[in-house]
């Protein structure tokens, strides 16, 4: 799940406008993965920054019986796989 979020808008962004995401591996810990990500558009023929943030996600073991999420280490095979990014 996701246990952070941020976002800042340095333009404005509106429904149907076609933007490009570029997101980033910027932090990988024991059990969670933090993410970086920009979002780009066409302003007037130039290509913009128009939002930058950032995403924390928790990996993490669901029951289903109970809904309880218990923190476990993210494993090595997916770690690996980031990694690579």
């Amino acid at each position: 799940p996701r246990v952070k979020s941020s976002c800042r808008f340095k333009r404005p962004l509106r429904f149907e406008e076609e933007v490009e995401v570029k997101l980033m591996v910027a932090d990988i810990r024991e059990r969670s993965i933090s993410y970086a990500f920009q979002f780009w558009k066409e302003d007037v023929g130039e290509r913009v920054k128009a939002a930058v943030g950032e995403a924390v996600a928790a990996c993490v073991s669901f029951d289903q019986s109970t809904g309880v999420m218990i923190p476990i280490q993210i494993p090595e095979h997916f770690r690996s796989k980031i990694s690579q990014i």
